[in-house]
C-alpha cells in the first residue's frame, strides 16, 4: 500500500539520529500506513475519508495530516529499537515529543469547527 500523508525521511527526521538502521522500507511504509489509518479513524469526520480525500486537501491541511502521521510513526519506529538510542531517556524523551505532536493533530481533527474547515476549503 502507498503512503498518502507522508514519507519514511520524514519519520527518520522525527525519530531522530539513532532510530535503528534495521528497519525496512516496506516496515515504514507499513508504520506509516498504520499512522494514517489511526489518524482517519481518530477524525471520525462524517461522510468524509481522509485518505481518499486527500488530493482535495489544501496545502495546510496536509501539511497538519503529515505532522500527525510522522510523528505517529516516529514513535513506532522508536519503540523498534530503543536500544539503539545511546540512553533509554533519549528514546523517551524523542517518542514523548513526537506523541505529544501527533495528540496535537488528533485534538485538531476532533473539533467540529476544524473538520467543517476541512471539508468546505477541500479544494
Amino acid at each position: 500500500m502507498a503512503v498518502t500523508f507522508t514519507n519514511s525521511g520524514i519519520v527518520k527526521l522525527k525519530a531522530g539520529a539513532s532510530v535503528s538502521t534495521a528497519i525496512t522500507d516496506a516496515q515504514y511504509t507499513e508504520l506509516i500506513n498504520e499512522a494514517e489509518a489511526a489518524l482517519s479513524i481518530e477524525a471520525k469526520i462524517p461522510a468524509y475519508e481522509l485518505v481518499a480525500n486527500y488530493g482535495n486537501l489544501n496545502a495546510n491541511i496536509k501539511k497538519i495530516l503529515d505532522d500527525g502521521a510522522s510523528s505517529h510513526a516516529a514513535v513506532a519506529a522508536i519503540a523498534h529499537d530503543p536500544a539503539s538510542y545511546s540512553k533509554i531517556g533519549e528514546a523517551a524523551f524523542i517518542a514523548n515529543v513526537n506523541w505529544t505532536r501527533y495528540l496535537n493533530v488528533v485534538r485538531l481533527l476532533k473539533e467540529k469547527q476544524y473538520t467543517d474547515w476541512i471539508k468546505s476549503i477541500a479544494v
